[in-house]
């Protein structure tokens, strides 16, 4: 938003709320949201929410940004109604939310959320991936939506602002030790597991290294337990959630 802003364009968000929401935020506009029982960090909500709609059919746009799913439905109502182009990124595939919730689920219904997924994506005037995997995924979809790959940002301006030694003092970690660090939500389809059962392998090259996992999940407990489980208590930890300073040092 800041960086489009900057380019002279106006940004309007539509997001759920949060209990953190504090004032008045210059262009977003807030859906009552509650929290989704098995994840209760995100949020659901009623996308054709009367209270939001009214308060869009005062906005013009020029084109409408889907973030799937929900929010997504209400953009293509409103990009629909009045004929605006939309397009849409995909970060999480469909499939893999229920395989969060069943492996077996998914398996069961994978051509029917396949079909779903190509019913979404066919309404969109082009799909942008964050990933290569995404790509090859949305493609395995038969969507007639051209697809382009695009990374997600970084703000490079507030990354040189703020030094490594601030992390490194928080966490006792010494400069010369090798530091990984992997930076998300520990639930499945994370392949945070993967990182800890691999980093022997790491070790053995170099013996000094040290695994910051900078996060938190569902998974949390389980994952601590694979650390310890592993011996790996004093070259792996995890910090839960930090501060955005914190998390670029």
């Amino acid at each position: 938003k800041a960086e489009l802003e900057k380019r002279g364009h106006r940004v309007i968000i539509v997001t759920p709320e949060y209990s953190t929401n504090d004032g008045f935020e210059k262009d977003v506009v807030r859906i009552p949201a509650y929290p989704l029982p098995i994840r209760p960090r995100d949020r659901i909500f009623n996308p054709f929410n009367k209270k939001t709609q009214k308060i869009l059919s005062k906005i013009h746009f020029d084109i409408i940004h889907n973030h799937t799913f929900l929010g997504g439905l209400l953009g293509m109502k409103i990009a629909k109604a009045r004929k605006t182009p939309y397009v849409m990124t995909l970060h999480t595939l469909f499939y893999e939310y229920i395989k969060g919730i069943s492996k077996t689920l998914a398996r069961v219904i994978a051509p029917l959320i396949r079909g779903v997924s190509r019913q979404y994506f066919n309404g969109h005037g082009l799909i942008l991936a964050p990933s290569i995997k995404a790509s090859k995924n949305i493609s395995e979809s038969k969507t007639n939506t051209p697809i382009q790959l695009l990374h997600n940002g970084i703000d490079l301006d507030k990354i040189s602002t703020i030094s490594s030694q601030k992390f490194l003092k928080r966490y006792n970690l010494k400069q010369e030790h090798p530091l990984i660090v992997l930076v998300g939500t520990i639930n499945k389809g994370k392949n945070v597991d993967l990182a800890i059962k691999a980093f022997p392998k790491v070790l053995k090259c170099f013996p000094d290294a040290k695994l910051a996992i900078i996060g938190d999940g569902a998974q949390s407990k389980k994952m601590a337990s694979l650390i310890k489980k592993l011996g790996l208590s004093s070259q792996i930890f995890i910090t839960g959630f930090l501060e955005y300073e914190l998390v670029i040092s």
